[in-house]
């Protein structure tokens, strides 16, 4: 305690100098105690302050490894998740891959597998197809007859894959033709029998002729070459998208004995006229008739392809003129045949008794027939335009039944129709 202090104890209070040296000293032992205390408290303190202050320092030292902990955590967290994300990733990415080459694998294996068989499908069909065509027996007549019944038709590239089928069917009739003539445009097949398939190819072996036109007659192609080669023979028109019931030739050729200056059709047609005596619409005609099977009429048209035979003589030889039929009718030659018909004054015969035509799978796309039903008016107008109205009309008005005709002058020889055996 310092001197001020003890002066103003010694002004306030008021005691003697025993008294007061005995209470100084023993409040100078309380205060030494004090002063000890204190400095103890006061040492304690500042080691109570310096473990604080430690204490803060461990704390935010902590605090800071803690949020460095999170920091690193969640660092390892997030990267730990890519990590698995990119390999999830990875791994779908392989699976798939896997998966797409799993599946090339195996359409390539179905691919082989169907080409195998495809080509396996193929070679035996040409194996068998050669034997038979080594074995089987010709499709046509021999030796030929006096007067020849030439089969005639054509094609163009859109059916010369399947023409051989039409071909067979007229191969394997009960009454086979001298002749079957198959007559391909040179323009249309450019380098001939090369672009010809070996199906069609292996039937010259049985009969089939291949002959070949400059200029492509289109439909007309069946019945104008063979009227310039055959002038003689009985000509059967066929098409190339039909298959042929065993005794499609024997039907005609039976009519043909019966009525040799007429033309025998196993389908036709009958033309109507309007009651002012004018032509009705070709979709008005009376389709597919029955009624007077076996009967010579000049209003039936005959179907060619379905098969029309033609005797020697019975078209004029007007029926070749090919700037007439370009001009007026290159899409319709039953309706040229029909009017050239009734120009030389030769009807028409219903040779069967039932309807139906059986088609080739696959050839009636795009066929002539959807076109013409729309244009034949237009064409069948265009021809008489040239030839007549009026005389095609009178005569197609005359409803003829058998009518008594003279014997062809070859009648008493093998020469005509008696000829056909």
């Amino acid at each position: 305690m310092d001197d001020k202090v003890k002066r103003q104890i010694k002004r306030v209070v008021p005691l003697s100098m025993s008294k007061y040296e005995h209470l100084e000293k023993r409040s100078w032992k309380q205060i030494d105690s004090l002063d000890k205390r204190l400095a103890s408290l006061e040492k304690q303190a500042a080691a109570q302050e310096e473990l604080l202050r430690e204490l803060l320092e461990a704390q935010r030292q902590l605090t800071g490894l803690q949020e460095q902990f999170l920091q690193e955590q969640k660092s390892f967290h997030g990267k730990l998740e890519q990590d698995v994300q990119r390999h999830k990733e990875d791994v779908l990415q392989r699976l798939s891959e896997a998966a797409q080459n799993a599946e090339r694998t195996q359409n390539s294996i179905a691919s082989s597998i169907a080409s195998v068989k495809k080509e396996a499908s193929s070679l035996l069909g040409e194996a068998i197809d050669q034997l038979y065509v080594d074995l089987a027996p010709l499709g046509v007549n021999e030796p030929k007859r006096t007067q020849e019944i030439v089969v005639s038709l054509t094609s163009y590239p859109a059916r010369i894959g399947s023409v051989h089928e039409a071909i067979e069917s007229i191969m394997r009739q009960t009454v086979k033709a001298d002749r079957i003539v198959l007559w391909l445009a040179e323009e249309q097949f450019p380098h001939g029998e090369d672009e010809l398939p070996e199906r069609l190819l292996a039937l010259k072996k049985r009969g089939l002729e291949i002959r070949w036109v400059g200029k492509d007659y289109k439909s007309f192609k069946k019945i104008i070459p063979a009227l310039q080669e055959f002038p003689d023979a009985a000509i059967v028109t066929i098409d190339d998208d039909l298959l042929y019931r065993n005794d499609v030739i024997q039907k005609l050729c039976d009519s043909y004995k019966k009525h040799p200056r007429a033309i025998s059709a196993l389908r036709t047609h009958r033309i109507r006229l309007n009651d002012d005596k004018t032509i009705a619409p070709y979709t008005e005609w009376e389709m597919e008739v029955l009624d007077c099977r076996d009967e010579e009429r000049m209003d039936l048209l005959a179907t060619t392809g379905a098969g029309t035979l033609f005797p020697p003589k019975s078209l004029p030889e007007e029926t070749q003129n090919w700037a007439v039929i370009e001009k007026a009718c290159s899409r319709a030659d039953d309706l040229w045949v029909k009017v050239m018909a009734v120009e030389n004054d030769t009807p028409v015969v219903l040779a069967n008794d039932r309807r139906g035509l059986v088609y080739i799978p696959g050839t009636q796309v795009n066929t002539l027939w959807e076109t013409n039903i729309t244009e034949n008016d237009g064409q069948l107008a265009a021809i008489l335009d040239i030839y007549g109205t009026e005389p095609f009309i009178e005569k197609i008005a005359q409803t003829r039944q058998d009518p008594q005709k003279p014997e062809p002058e070859s009648a008493s020889s093998d020469t005509g129709s008696e000829a056909i055996a």
